[in-house]
């Protein structure tokens, strides 16, 4: 019986992911402050093609996403509401996170990320 040897090299390079790292305050005096994050993955001329999402996000939260195949660059999008009041704001973080192909990139959000009304 012949025996066939099949070599397996690899060709595929690793997932290109990005890690949020959540340590803003999430408390105003008795009030719990809660965070939803979206994340939207752009390709490179600019168009978003994909988003992921965190609910009611604590200080010291971390999640890994692994990004789509054609994602260059991500941007944050968060909500902070509390639910003892029916005010919600709505923020961009002002810095752009370019993605390392086969790399993991980290998007730090604490005290001293800056946020604003506008898409950066």
């Amino acid at each position: 019986m012949p025996l066939l040897l099949v070599s397996c090299s690899d060709d595929e390079p690793d997932s290109t992911t990005y890690t949020v790292n959540y340590t803003l305050d999430d408390s105003s005096g008795s009030t719990i402050i809660y965070v939803d994050l979206t994340f939207f993955e752009y390709n490179e001329t600019g168009e978003k093609i994909a988003t992921n999402s965190m609910s009611k996000v604590k200080k010291g939260s971390t999640k890994t996403f692994t990004a789509s195949e054609r994602a260059e660059k991500v941007k944050v999008y968060m909500k902070m509401y509390a639910e003892s009041v029916d005010v919600s704001s709505y923020k961009w973080v002002q810095t752009v996170f370019y993605l390392k192909k086969g790399k993991n990139t980290q998007i730090p959000i604490g005290n001293n990320t800056i946020v604003g009304n506008y898409e950066p």
